[in-house]
């Protein structure tokens, strides 16, 4: 939910983003793509699997169109083709919950696991 994020966006509103890359994963309605740009980022590209998602981000959460890419996708698919020199200053990783029992914990773990390892190595020296 928006409340879940708020430290999240404050972080990304106060990290030095002018002229930074972002990949934004599991955008969603793209609150964290909007705080991006507004902490300065020139390229903000926003993943979801959503298209409907991303069309209300594209809406209602973008001040500089030329600024925004949206991609309508299964992250889970989409990150390991990502090529390995597309680098990105900051790579926010904010996907739903996994799990909605004790029963699915471990599964849950390994899926976020396996979804950071994918997103690290696009993550610029020094991101």
């Amino acid at each position: 939910s928006i409340l879940d994020l708020r430290g999240l966006r404050r972080a990304i509103g106060a990290a030095p983003l002018a002229g930074a890359r972002v990949l934004h994963l599991f955008a969603s309605a793209g609150m964290l793509g909007r705080v991006a740009e507004g902490a300065g980022a020139r390229e903000i590209l926003q993943v979801d699997a959503s298209e409907a998602a991303l069309a209300f981000a594209a809406a209602h959460h973008v001040d500089d169109r030329a600024r925004h890419t949206f991609v309508t996708a299964d992250v889970f698919r989409w990150l390991p083709a990502l090529p390995p020199d597309e680098l990105y200053d900051l790579v926010i990783v904010s996907p739903p919950s996994m799990t909605h029992s004790k029963a699915q914990v471990s599964a849950a773990l390994a899926g976020y696991r396996k979804l950071y390892q994918a997103a690290a190595p696009h993550v610029r020296p020094r991101g």
